[in-house]
């Protein structure tokens, strides 16, 4: 009487767990998960995608147990799914052991500020291999991974941990490929995340950031290209034509201001020449150099001229400027030294 109370009460127990609680018990699976395939079309507003599970039976099995957070429905025609617990059960599988079959799952969820998290389904036993592909149609896509990110490919392919070997990943990709024929494209995304095996009892979560982008065409780029070659062109030639302007103006008024300061000179010759007796020294020596000069020199060419150093130049020029001999106007880097 006590054993028949003992497993009754153990009975009870076993029926009131919640239906992901037998998922501790991998050996107890019937089923062999090769491979689960994800592909999620995005923009901001939310996302929908299929997922294609490759099934192995071990022993005769009629069901499949999944747990998710996501809305499912079925896409493989003769299979029922039944909400049980956290997740549901996929009836109607009829596997005799050995047998393989192909399982198509459809789910949708939304996009919250512009992040998305990509939840994969927790079977009732473990998946070998998992490859979660993201098309964006008009928006920019990006990875937000917290663990190990290898790159794969020159794209935005990842390999996660290096788990997965490349005859692997040519599965997964024969696999996703098959899944998109069905909507009428082979074409695989650029956005593709290899993860290894995932335990029955492990919630592997990927994030991802979607953004508006713009897609730019051919004809688009050429008149863009187009319109700076002419806006450039338009510049030169405008650039161009100032400055033969500009230089035959330029050339002009040196011509005419150099006229000037030749008869300017002669004006002054003789009253400078009679400064010129009066100096003695450092003084009469640069004084010299000015006036053999028409009365003007630059102050950088005076030191070689002269034999003094620079120093001593500049302070004969200030004795000489506090005189009102002299005048030093501004030229280019240096200045130009001219008798008053």
């Amino acid at each position: 009487m006590m054993d028949l109370l003992v497993k009754g009460f153990l009975l009870c127990i076993a029926c009131s767990l919640p239906y992901g609680a037998v998922y501790g018990a991998d050996a107890s699976c019937s089923l062999n998960i090769d491979s689960t395939v994800y592909y999620y079309s995005v923009d901001e507003e939310g996302f929908a995608g299929q997922c294609r599970v490759s099934l192995k039976a071990l022993q005769d099995s009629d069901e499949l147990g999944l747990i998710t957070d996501q809305k499912a429905d079925l896409l493989t025609e003769g299979l029922r799914l039944t909400p049980s617990g956290d997740g549901y059960v996929i009836k109607g599988l009829d596997l005799k052991a050995g047998g393989t079959r192909k399982v198509l799952i459809k789910f949708s969820g939304p996009v919250t500020n512009h992040s998305i998290e990509f939840l994969p389904f927790r079977f009732q036993c473990d998946v070998a291999n998992t490859l979660v592909a993201v098309e964006c149609p008009r928006n920019k896509f990006a990875w937000d991974i917290g663990f190990p990110v290898h790159s794969l490919y020159e794209t935005n392919a990842a390999l996660i941990q290096d788990t997965v070997s490349s005859d692997e990943v040519a599965s997964l990709d024969s696999s996703l490929r098959e899944l998109r024929n069905s909507s009428g494209s082979a074409v695989l995304p650029e956005n593709r995340l290899y993860l290894g095996r995932i335990d029955l009892n492990e919630k592997t979560v990927v994030r991802g950031s979607v953004f508006e982008g713009h897609d730019y065409y051919l004809p688009q780029v050429l008149l863009v290209v187009f319109i700076c070659i002419a806006l450039y062109a338009a510049h030169y030639f405008l650039t161009k034509k100032t400055g033969l302007d500009s230089g035959g103006e330029s050339h002009e008024s040196c011509a005419d201001k150099e006229a000037d300061e030749a008869v300017s000179w002669e004006a002054r010759k003789a009253a400078c020449e009679e400064i010129l007796q009066r100096l003695a020294g450092d003084e009469y020596a640069v004084y010299k150099t000015l006036f053999d000069s028409h009365g003007m020199f630059l102050q950088r060419d005076l030191p070689e001229k002269t034999g003094f150093s620079k120093a001593k130049v500049t302070r004969i020029l200030d004795r000489l400027e506090q005189k009102g001999l002299v005048e030093r106007k501004s030229y280019g880097v240096t200045n130009k030294v001219v008798l008053r």
